[in-house]
């Protein structure tokens, strides 16, 4: 099994330009203007034609909203996460183009299970310390920007 945060697809598109494709509904309703919403986090990694199983590892919040911050030096300390866990999002921001796709797996580009996107939520934990997570971690009915603001550049 490949774990989900190495699957870069691309290079961060141009802010404006937000991509999500695949996991069926794409965000609940709209939360208040400016309001943090909550999301549910779905680490899991798209296997085969119809497989989604628990990643072996863990999802974490990013210092920036790209991929392989754990391997980069801009992993957020503590910040581990696996499915079920409840967040808090404060925004929006279009980073780099992730999926939670094995690519390696046969049928993969059937699964209905499998999504990419470059959409990343800011996430605010209990403690103050905030990271991006990509909404390719989240539950389908978290995602596509669930009607947050765009990030303010940090």
């Amino acid at each position: 099994m490949v774990p989900l945060g190495v699957l870069l697809l691309s290079v961060p598109l141009a802010l404006g330009s937000r991509s999500s494709e695949g996991g069926g509904n794409q965000a609940p309703a709209a939360p208040s203007a400016g309001a943090p919403a909550a999301l549910v986090v779905q680490n899991k990694v798209a296997i085969g034609p119809s497989g989604l199983a628990e990643d072996t590892t863990p999802a974490y919040l990013s210092g920036r909203p790209a991929p392989f911050c754990a391997k980069r030096g801009c992993k957020v300390p503590g910040t581990e996460v696996w499915s079920g866990a409840v967040l808090v999002a404060r925004c929006q921001v279009v980073g780099d183009k992730i999926t939670n796709r094995d690519l390696t797996s046969e049928g993969i580009e059937t699964n209905p299970n499998g999504v990419a996107s470059n959409i990343w939520y800011e996430v605010v934990l209990h403690d103050g310390r905030t990271g991006y997570l990509s909404e390719v971690y989240v539950e389908a009915r978290y995602r596509g920007g669930m009607g947050l603001p765009i990030c303010t550049p940090r």
